[in-house]
Order: C-alpha cells, then structure tokens, then sequence
C-alpha cells in the first residue's frame, strides 16, 4: 500500500485476494498500533510532552476525547473518501462500496504512517526533549492522499486525470479538517449536554 496503493486494492477488489490482508483487519490493526503507540507515550511522558497535540481537534478537552476516541474520528470520514473516489475515478468500473475498499485501504495506511510518525516523535524527544506538533504529520497525510490518488487514477479511463487528483486531495483532506476542526466539537459539545 505504500508502494503501489492503487493496483494492491484494485487487485483486491478484482478478486485477487490470496496475498493481500482483507482492508477492514488491516485498518483497524494499524489503528490499535496506533492509538495503543498514543497511549503509552502519553502514559510514560504526560499529555502534550511528546507529541503536542495543540487543539488539534479543537479545545483540549474535545483534543484529548478525539485522541482516545480516534477509531471513531476516522470512521466517519470513510463514507465521504469513498464518495470522492467512486465519483472522481471509478464510477464506471466500480460500484460505490468496491471503491470503499480503496479508501479503507488507504486509510488503513495513513494509521500507519502516523504510527511511523509517533515512533519517530517519540525518538526525537528522547534525544532532543522536544515535543513535535502534531499537525506536521498532515504534510504526511497530504503526501499519500496524492500518491494514492495519483496511482489509483492511472488504472482509470478518465479524462483531466490532473484536475481529478487535486479535486480528490482537497475534498479528502478538506473533509477531514472541516471534520477534526468544526463538526467533531460540537458533535462533543452535544454528547456532553445529554450526560
């Protein structure tokens, strides 16, 4: 999936399944190493020590529900990923739920690259002291959403491939900001008038 993200999930889908993990284990195995990787560094070092989390999902108290509650947070956004994909690219050869396939795929390794980006993080810190803001791991994200896209897109008979690839890294990235910095807070903000 780093290498080839497109062609590894279109063989998936094509039916290819024998040498590939199925896309729903390898999501949430990568998203346990993640949050179980945020848990320990935050329970040897404190909150914020390592990786500054600085608001990231909005006020601290909404950061700090969203990193304990991170499954949650990324599941919603496959829905919409899947819709991008499935309407930019493969809507003449796939239907909506195949392309879903992709999308958790990808996803699935975004987790671990920000797995890698905890590791690296916790490193730094070791040698360093420092604490690494979390939001330079969005350059990673923004980097694979276009090498995903862009090697997906390849395998498609689409026109303005260009213009789809920049489309589908706005929408993807651009859902996930709206997501962490807007409706996760008052999705918050709403669970806690009703406890």
């Amino acid at each position: 999936m780093l290498t080839r993200p497109g062609i590894t999930a279109k063989k998936f889908i094509d039916g290819k399944r024998k040498n590939y993990q199925p896309p729903v284990s390898y999501f949430l195995i990568w998203i346990t190493l993640y949050i179980l990787s945020l848990y320990l560094i935050t329970k040897f070092f404190g909150d914020n020590v390592v990786i500054n989390y600085k608001e990231y999902f909005g006020p601290a108290s909404t950061t700090k529900f969203a990193i304990s509650h991170l499954s949650l947070v990324l599941t919603i956004i496959i829905p919409f990923h899947s819709l991008y994909l499935y309407l930019l690219v493969t809507k003449k050869n796939y239907n909506y739920f195949e392309s879903m396939v992709a999308v958790i795929y990808s996803l699935g390794t975004l987790i671990s690259l920000q797995f890698v980006f905890a590791i690296v993080t916790l490193v730094l810190h070791l040698i360093t002291g420092d604490s690494i803001d979390l939001k330079i791991s969005d350059f990673l994200k923004v980097l694979y959403l276009g090498w995903f896209i862009t090697d997906t897109i390849k395998l498609y008979p689409v026109k303005q491939k260009l213009l789809r690839i920049i489309v589908y890294i706005i929408l993807a990235f651009g859902t996930f900001t709206v997501w962490r910095l807007y409706a996760f807070p008052e999705l918050v903000k709403v669970s806690h008038f009703f406890q």
